[in-house]
């Protein structure tokens, strides 16, 4: 899948002059007070949410107040940043779990990621057949991967506490045990979260989009969400570090809006960098000042 993206990438900018900067500062400047203030909020409610199911997965080990369980989830994004795919986010959530249960928290905040990307694979491969900058038999096989990898996926999160008895016998069962005990209810629980979670960001990225799309108004608002949830899951699937991640909303939105959407020379990245200012960029240096005074009060 990663190859196939990049061969559509290279495809739409081979030979491409470089992003412009000053339009990006200008379209931001435009937005008026209550869209800002409409993304503040979009973006505290998904790190909200993310709190919540986090304080769901783990309030049989190692239970948190909310405020605690959102500076570990912000700590934990933070420097998820820094690694391949964004896999070391457990080493910043742990920083505020205890030291005996570091490790089944650990697993559990690995396992519990895989509702969120179910979601995203979800919503992407319902987009997939109405929206795709692939086309011809790349179209088929992408939509036929992703659609696999959704299935392995949601088996992986649902099933994977009756799997665990594989490991029964090796050093590993404590770490994985806890998960036999999360009930069907609190996994359809968690499911549900994930979903207002996506929506959280999502919806804004939509409205951006409408918003700076120049024929907005001749198309439907459902294909712009598609649009939107196609780029989500191009994003997710591509090998992501913190310099790719910036290029990658730069240029899969410009790739998956071709075609679609009519937008001034060269702005197509421009909704989704406004979303990442606000849903990743600031979060991050939240995440990071938390992170750090908390290390530094507990040397």
């Amino acid at each position: 899948m990663p190859l196939l993206i990049a061969y559509a990438l290279y495809h739409k900018f081979y030979g491409q002059n470089s992003f412009d900067w000053l339009i990006l500062g200008r379209k931001f400047l435009s937005l008026n007070g209550w869209i800002i203030l409409f993304l503040i909020l979009m973006s505290f409610f998904n790190w909200s949410i993310e709190t919540i199911k986090w304080q769901i997965i783990i309030k049989n080990i190692s239970p948190m107040r909310f405020i605690t369980a959102f500076k570990s989830v912000l700590a934990g994004m933070a420097i998820s940043q820094v690694f391949p795919n964004k896999t070391g986010e457990y080493i910043g959530r742990m920083a505020f779990v205890d030291d005996e249960n570091k490790l089944e928290t650990g697993v559990l905040s690995i396992w519990s990621s895989l509702s969120q990307l179910s979601i995203t694979l979800l919503f992407g491969v319902i987009a997939l057949p109405f929206v795709s900058p692939l086309v011809g038999q790349y179209k088929t096989v992408f939509l036929i991967a992703c659609f696999l990898l959704l299935i392995a996926v949601v088996l992986s999160f649902v099933f994977f506490h009756k799997l665990s008895f594989i490991f029964k016998k090796t050093k590993f069962y404590f770490m994985i045990q806890n998960i036999q005990i999360v009930s069907g209810r609190t996994l359809l629980l968690i499911f549900i979260l994930s979903l207002f979670r996506f929506m959280m960001f999502a919806l804004p990225y939509t409205i951006l989009v409408h918003h700076f799309a120049l024929n907005a108004t001749s198309i439907s608002w459902y294909i712009i969400f598609l649009s939107v949830s196609c780029v989500f899951l191009m994003q997710t699937v591509s090998p992501q570090f913190i310099l790719t991640d910036l290029m990658l909303r730069m240029s899969i939105p410009s790739l998956v809006f071709s075609g679609i959407l009519i937008f001034e020379t060269s702005i197509e990245f421009i909704p989704g960098l406004i979303i990442y200012v606000f849903n990743v960029l600031l979060p991050m240096l939240i995440g990071a000042i938390i992170f750090l005074t908390h290390q530094f009060r507990n040397r």
